[in-house]
Order: structure tokens, then sequence, then C-alpha cells
């Protein structure tokens, strides 16, 4: 619903934490989303207060934030990714999910502004169907030997599993 999608999915509750969900897509340059429209929470500046606000309220005991980059088969974490990523791991997330890249990249706990937070740079193609032939006509020219067919990472994916103790995330489960 338009106006909603900045809001968290909440999971968990009673007997286990309440987990926040933030989803955002973190475009190349800069947009804006139209505000009357329901649509993707594209990534702002301020995005990384919105999980600090919710933290600080006390409805949540824990947030986790999944993040589609745009860079098709980009292996390993842009430096502007690596700031987004740091930017809500010092808002207080205890996690961050990263997709987008259609290849599976690195995983590992990321420090920044006094907090430690696991984050996954790309899951691959759990979802998405991008190593087999199936890629988005507007994008680029494909060049014979380099398509997605027969790019084998495309074809990888990664599952992430996040277990939480209380309200941190279980260190030896991630």
């Amino acid at each position: 619903k338009a106006g909603e999608k900045r809001n968290p999915a909440l999971a968990g509750g009673g007997e286990a934490p309440t987990v926040a969900i933030f989803s955002y897509l973190v475009p190349p340059g800069k947009r804006e989303e139209p505000e009357d429209q329901a649509g993707i929470a594209l990534f702002k500046e301020d995005s990384p207060s919105e999980v600090a606000q919710i933290l600080s309220s006390g409805e949540v005991d824990a947030a986790v934030v999944i993040l589609h980059w745009i860079g098709e088969f980009v292996e390993k974490p842009l430096p502007q990714w690596r700031d987004v990523a740091a930017s809500f791991v010092e808002a207080g997330a205890s996690a961050v999910v990263c997709h987008g890249p259609h290849v599976v990249g690195p995983a590992g706990w990321v420090e920044a502004g006094g907090r430690k937070a696991f984050v996954v740079w790309s899951v691959g193609n759990l979802v998405a169907n991008f190593g087999w032939e199936i890629y988005p006509a507007n994008y680029k020219t494909l060049v014979v030997g380099k398509n997605s067919a027969q790019r084998l990472e495309a074809r990888r994916e990664a599952l992430v599993v996040l277990r939480f103790d209380g309200a941190a995330l279980d260190r030896a489960a991630a």
C-alpha cells in the first residue's frame, strides 16, 4: 500500500524475539520514490535511521535489513555497498542480507560505529533464474560466451538462516 512500503515486516513475538525486517532497493545514483504509490522502498541516506528508530522504540528486539543491489554478476561488494551496509550496522541492524548481483558473494561480520553485524553480500539466484538464459532484454547486449547461460557462478545460490538468541543474533549460528 502507498505509505507502507517503508514499514518493516515483523516476525517472531511471544516467546521468540520480535524481529523487524526492512527491505530496500539500492539504485545506482539518486532516485526519488513516489510517496503516494505502492512500490519498493528505495534506500535513502536516512534509511538507517528508520532501523535505529524502531530499535529505540522498544517495539522490537532486533532488526534485519534486506538490500537489493544493482550490479549484475559483481562477485565482491563494491565500496559504496560496504558504506551502505555499514550504515545499517551502525544503526543497530543485527544482520544485513543482500541480493541482486545473481552470484553468491562473501559473508562475514562487519563492524561499524562500535557495533557488529553479520553481512551476506549476495545470496545468488535462489529465486531468480537469471543464469538459465533468462535475462532482461533491455539490460545490455550479451556477448557470445559471456551470457548468463554460460556463467556457472550465476547458477549458484546461498540460503541464509539467522538464529536469534534472545534479542541478539546467535553468532555461533551465523
